[in-house]
C-alpha cells in the first residue's frame, strides 16, 4: 500500500480532511490579509479613487442615483458594520442626492425575496430615500434597448440605471470561467440586461474561443462583449473588491470602471494564481 497523507481541504464555509499518495503536489494560492478596517478604507478610496473625481464630487448636483449590486449567489460584503453599502448611501445623502434606487444584479437568477434582501444588504438599504429593485432580465417594461453591437442584434439594459443621474456599479473581482474575472462590466453585462443579451453573451460561438477562459482578458470575447455593452450604458463609479476564502475583504478599488477593475484585477493576480514549478 502507497503511503499517504491527510490535508485540509476547504469544501463550502468548512474544512474537510482527505487522504492523498504522500508524493502527491499540494497547490495552493497566496494567503492574503484581510483588511484590518474596511470602512476605513473604503471611505478613503471614495474619495481618492482611481481615474475618476470622489463621489462626494460626483453627487453635487444631482437629485437620483442608481447603485447596482450583486445578488446573493456572489459573496459581496454589503451589510453594515463592515459592509460597503451604508457609506455609499451615506456619502450620496449628505451631497444632496434624495432618490437612491439599489438594483440587484440578478442577469437572469430569479428576483430575490425581502427576507434575503434584509440579510444581504442590512437594514442601511431600508431607509427613506432608498428604493430595491430586483432586475428581472424577461420583462420589457424594465428595460430599454440602446443599440446593437457586431454580436448582439438588440442591446437592452435596465431603464432605472439608464435613467439615474449618477450610476454606480459595485462588485466582487474573483476568476470567472467565461469572461476571466468577475465585477467591473459585469455589473452591467448580464447584471441589468435583457435574457437575449445574456444568451448571446453566454453563446455556443463564445464559450467556444479558447481565449474565453479563467483569468484571460486580453483577446477574451466574453470579456471585451460585457465591457462593450457596459460603455454603452455608461458609468460614472465603480466599487470593486477582493476577497479571501473566507470572504473577508482584501482589496477595495474605486473610480472609472475600466482602471479601477483593472487594478482588481492585477491584485487578484497575486494571490489567485498558483504557479507551477514543474508541469
Amino acid at each position: 500500500m502507497r503511503p499517504m497523507k491527510t490535508i485540509p481541504l476547504q469544501f463550502g464555509r468548512e474544512l474537510i480532511e482527505i487522504s492523498i499518495p504522500d508524493a502527491a503536489d499540494v497547490l495552493s494560492a497566496e494567503k492574503i490579509k484581510p483588511l484590518t478596517d474596511p470602512v476605513g478604507r473604503l471611505s478613503r478610496s471614495l474619495n481618492e479613487p482611481i481615474a475618476a473625481p470622489a463621489l462626494h464630487q460626483l453627487a453635487r448636483g444631482k437629485e437620483t442615483a442608481a447603485i447596482v449590486v450583486s445578488d446573493h449567489t456572489r459573496p459581496v460584503p454589503y451589510k453594515e458594520p463592515d459592509g460597503i453599502l451604508a457609506p455609499i448611501i451615506e456619502v450620496l445623502k449628505q451631497h444632496g442626492i434624495g432618490r437612491i434606487k439599489i438594483i440587484v444584479a440578478t442577469g437572469t437568477h430569479k428576483p430575490m425575496t425581502e427576507t434575503q434582501l434584509r440579510q444581504m444588504l442590512g437594514e442601511s438599504a431600508f431607509q427613506d430615500g432608498v428604493e430595491i429593485i430586483n432586475h428581472v432580465c424577461t420583462d420589457k417594461s424594465m428595460l430599454r434597448s440602446i443599440g446593437r453591437t457586431e454580436r448582439t442584434p438588440d442591446v437592452t439594459v435596465n431603464r432605472h440605471y439608464l435613467d439615474a443621474q449618477l450610476k454606480i456599479l459595485t462588485g466582487l473581482v474573483e476568476p470567472h470561467f467565461m469572461p476571466g474575472v468577475s465585477g467591473g462590466r459585469k455589473a452591467i453585462c448580464p447584471g441589468i440586461c435583457g435574457q437575449s443579451v445574456t444568451f448571446g453573451f453566454h453563446s455556443a460561438s463564445i464559450l467556444n474561443e479558447k481565449k474565453t477562459a479563467s483569468m484571460v482578458l486580453e483577446g477574451n470575447p466574453c470579456h471585451e462583449e460585457a465591457l462593450r455593452i457596459a460603455k454603452m450604458a455608461g458609468s460614472d463609479f465603480t466599487i470593486n473588491l477582493t476577497i479571501d476564502s473566507n470572504e473577508k475583504i482584501v482589496g477595495i478599488f474605486t473610480g472609472d470602471m475600466e482602471k479601477a477593475h483593472q487594478a482588481a484585477v492585477e491584485h487578484l493576480r497575486s494571490f489567485a494564481i498558483i504557479k507551477l514549478k514543474h508541469p
